[in-house]
């Protein structure tokens, strides 16, 4: 599974529209389309160990 399919699945599934707007998960979306990004690299090293 993709870091970005994981993250954004779980979004949906927790957050409704609006706060899916806020300027604070927008902030974290663009974290998590950036595969130069720390939380990317990271999140992408435990994706491959399940």
């Amino acid at each position: 599974m993709e870091v970005r399919e994981f993250v954004f699945d779980g979004i949906f599934e927790i957050l409704d529209e609006d706060e899916i707007q806020s300027e604070e998960i927008l902030f974290f979306i663009n974290l998590i389309e950036n595969p130069e990004s720390e939380l990317y690299k990271k999140l992408d090293r435990l994706l491959t160990k399940i």
